[in-house]
This record gives C-alpha cells, structure tokens and sequence, in this order.
C-alpha cells in the first residue's frame, strides 16, 4: 500500500464523524453550486 495513502486514511480514521458529515456536505455544496454554474452557462449557451 502507497504510504502517502496509509497517512491519510489514518488521518480520516482519527477525525470524528462529525468532522467526516461537514466536510462531505461541503463537497456536495460544491458540487451542487459547480453543476449551478454549468447549468447556466448550457442555458446562455442555447439561448444565445
């Protein structure tokens, strides 16, 4: 196993829960806002 990623999966362990739910609801925020962006950009796209 890659050592960079043994440090980080022990570094994921060690973090609480709570830690863990915030930091995937602030990806999936992201994630929603990233598609926002998209989906505008498609509709001036076509709209253009």
């Amino acid at each position: 196993m890659n050592p960079l990623y043994r440090v980080s999966l022990d570094h994921l362990i060690k973090l609480n829960s709570d830690d863990l739910e915030n930091i995937a609801q602030e990806k999936l925020d992201k994630g929603y806002l990233y598609l926002d962006k998209l989906y505008s950009l498609e509709c001036s796209l076509v709209n253009a």
